[in-house]
């Protein structure tokens, strides 16, 4: 896993240099840190009162209702259950994340919530928001976890289940897939997308560099401020979570490389009778699962197609 991570690093550093150029970004050298923090200070951010809250609410409105209508084209089978997008509840604001996703109740009495927080709204630039809804939303943990609990012909604890290498594996192929459904706007959400890629592969190193490699806090903090542009106080908090959470980290990486693995093996199987939109609604129709139980869940479901 630690060296899986260091080579998906210097994959997705290497594509953050090809989009450089379309970025604007004239430097002579490629070096990475510079151009971080070239991105950092020119990134457009929303300020922290009533107007940006309106506006970040609207775009995040608008990126998801972009990618909804584009959803029947990637899935035969899409949820009933309604998502809404609200900001996050005064008295737990100052421990919350950016934002974060509530799944709905299962009597339907609720429906899935996208939480944005009003008081870190200007922590993020908003060439990342994009990525972030739909890694949240749609077609990440929203479509994903509601599809589940709809299904009535799975016994209760496997609508509710959530094996994290499934669960955030898929939110974090959700990201890459909504660039093949053509919904990033421009280099900047894609770079965007490429940043949240490379978090994930960072947390590959850093959790076996802690956990089983003997590694420092100092290095693990010196690590990722030499390759990705988060601050040290983001690191920080990052590592925190890490060191009492091991293992969490690489769900996210590790279960979208072995969904996409999965889908190169069935549509290399399949040929030219490969159709995307039935293999999404197949991987989702089980509700989560661990892999090796879903890639065999797949095979079956490759050989009735053939």
């Amino acid at each position: 896993i630690h060296q899986l991570g260091l080579t998906e690093v210097s994959r997705i550093q290497q594509e953050i240099r090809q989009l450089m150029p379309a970025l604007g970004y004239s430097g002579e050298r490629q070096n990475l840190s510079d151009f971080f923090r070239w991105m950092e200070e020119r990134s457009e951010r929303f300020s922290n009162d009533d107007l940006g809250r309106d506006a970040f609410l609207g775009l995040q409105r608008t990126r998801l209702q972009q990618l909804a209508e584009r959803l029947p084209w990637y899935f035969t089978q899409l949820p009933q259950t309604p998502l809404a997008i609200r900001m996050v509840e005064d008295y737990r604001q100052s421990n919350t994340p950016v934002a974060f996703y509530q799944p709905p109740a299962l009597d339907g009495s609720r429906p899935g919530l996208y939480y944005v927080n009003p008081t870190r709204l200007n922590d993020l630039p908003r060439y990342r928001l994009a990525a972030l809804a739909f890694h949240e939303a749609l077609p990440g943990h929203h479509l994903q976890i509601s599809l589940a609990q709809e299904n009535e012909q799975l016994p209760p604890f496997r609508r509710i289940l959530h094996s994290p290498a499934f669960t955030e594996g898929w939110a974090l192929y959700a990201e890459k897939l909504a660039g093949e459904m053509g919904v990033y706007e421009g280099p900047q959400e894609e770079y965007g997308r490429l940043v949240q890629e490379l978090w994930r592969a960072v947390r590959l190193v850093l959790d076996t560099g802690l956990h089983a490699k003997g590694w420092s806090r100092e290095q693990a903090l010196q690590y990722q401020l030499d390759n990705t542009p988060f601050s040290a106080t983001d690191t920080n908090a990052m590592i925190n979570r890490y060191l009492v959470l091991p293992g969490q980290a690489v769900a996210y990486s590790m279960g979208e490389q072995r969904l996409w693995s999965i889908r190169r093996a069935i549509q290399n199987r399949l040929g030219s009778r490969f159709d995307l939109a039935r293999f999404h609604t197949a991987l989702l129709s089980g509700g989560s699962m661990p892999l090796d139980v879903l890639e065999e869940q797949m095979k079956l479901w490759a050989g009735q197609q053939r």
